[in-house]
């Protein structure tokens, strides 16, 4: 089985696999053993994970799409602008 794209997740959610497992109520090394496809999830696992993920178990399945958890390229392009602006231009 592929692995679950749980790197994905946390990525895009800003969390570690630690936190993921304590919200899903798993335990650490179970979650890593699914992200890399160790393992096989149960259903009750996905239904976990979506739970600690907040989003239903077909999601947890398909991963983030672009954008979601992660800010849009108009925020980043924003962010960048206003984190250049902080910086006085060499004299």
């Amino acid at each position: 089985m592929d692995p679950l794209p749980i790197r994905a997740w946390c990525e895009a959610l800003k969390l570690t696999q630690a936190e993921l497992a304590r919200r899903a109520g798993l335990s650490a090394p179970v979650v890593s053993d699914y992200a890399r496809g160790r393992r096989n999830p149960t259903l009750r696992s996905i239904q976990a994970l979506a739970k600690g993920l907040d989003r239903r178990p077909w999601e947890v399945l398909r991963g983030p799409k672009p954008g979601e958890g992660l800010p849009s390229e108009d925020e980043s392009r924003l962010e960048n602008i206003a984190w250049f602006s902080r910086f006085t231009p060499m004299q």
